[in-house]
């Protein structure tokens, strides 16, 4: 127990219990030390000799009882059954020491109890959010939404033609594998010659690029890439290339997002055709892939409710490695 915790409690309250405990715990001495039956003696006002004789008699009562009660506090004796070997300079190092240290944790306590706060007000709005999405969506016709291929919605690898960008010497953007996050959204902003895209596959704003080779599909390499470099770009022949047939009828962020599904990526994992290492998802799996179309409108506040669970996800990330990084430099500094 720490004496500098013992705050709480009622002064004279305290006074009169560490005195009973002490009292009882000197009965085997045949020596009467009335400062513990007498609760004005000046015992509890100046440290007298007792306190110097039998240092530990207020701190092992103390300990004793707190088996039974663990937030028992005694801020009466907090000063004066303190005896340190130690010299005063010591005492106060160590004092600021710990004061510090206090402050230090207290203050990642408090900003730990505003983040979870912080997360169930998200999750609570998130989960209301949710309710208003499910009822506004339109109850399905009896024979349920409309099912169709992807092949039927959706051209896969259409053909781009970069001859006008070539004759221009135009720059467009470039996407290597690497280039592309696993997170559905983000890739690195590379450039070159549209002359160079001969051997690669070509793509432009708004389609959907989706890994076909292991482990990156499995990895959720893909996304709908836009912001491109004069709306055209080229990388790596192990993306699928998907582009909607009908804009007013296909949502290809709702696509991306069916394409992303862990049950998806176990499925296209099973048509694995090559050898180890190099075995690649054939393009029969995609054209043949079942997908259940509900109303654009629909579409489109299920991809909208998706993404702002994503963003909330990843702004919760961001404050927990924060979080991680501060209490990383907190045990470095103490330890």
């Amino acid at each position: 127990m720490r004496f500098k915790d013992l705050e709480r409690w009622d002064t004279r309250h305290n006074q009169s219990f560490a005195i009973n405990l002490c009292y009882t715990k000197h009965t085997d001495y045949n020596t009467s030390f009335t400062c513990h039956t007498d609760s004005t003696s000046t015992c509890h006002t100046l440290p007298p000799h007792c306190h110097t004789d039998f240092p530990t008699c207020h701190s092992s009562a103390i300990a004793e009882e707190s088996k039974n009660k663990e937030s028992l506090t005694i801020p009466c004796h907090t000063k004066l059954c303190e005896v340190s070997t130690n010299t005063k300079s010591n005492e106060i190092h160590n004092k600021k020491s710990s004061n510090t240290k206090s402050t230090t944790y207290q203050a990642l306590a408090k900003e730990s109890q505003e983040s979870q706060k912080r997360y169930f007000a998200t999750a609570q709005y998130d989960n209301n959010d949710l309710k208003a999405l499910l009822d506004s969506i339109p109850t399905p016709p009896p024979q349920g939404w409309e099912v169709k291929t992807l092949g039927e919605i959706c051209e896969i690898n259409p053909k781009i033609d970069f001859k006008e960008l070539t004759k221009l010497d135009k720059e467009v953007s470039f996407l290597p594998m690497e280039a592309v996050k696993t997170d559905g959204k983000t890739f690195e902003k590379l450039q070159r010659k549209a002359k160079e895209a001969q051997s690669f596959t070509k793509f432009t704003d708004n389609d959907l690029l989706w890994a076909k080779i292991t482990p990156c599909m499995q990895n959720k390499k893909s996304l709908v890439v836009n912001g491109l470099k004069n709306g055209f770009g080229f990388g790596s022949t192990e993306f699928f290339v998907l582009r909607s047939k009908d804009s007013k009828q296909i949502n290809i962020h709702f696509i991306l997002q069916f394409l992303r599904l862990d049950l998806i990526l176990q499925n296209a994992s099973e048509t694995f055709k090559g050898s180890a290492g190099q075995q690649r998802v054939p393009k029969e799996f995609l054209q043949n892939l079942k997908i259940t179309l509900p109303p654009l409108a629909v579409q489109e506040k299920i991809v909208t409710h998706i993404q702002k669970i994503e963003s909330s996800i990843a702004t919760t990330q961001e404050k927990t490695k924060a979080l991680e990084l501060e209490l990383e430099r907190y045990i470095e500094s103490t330890l």
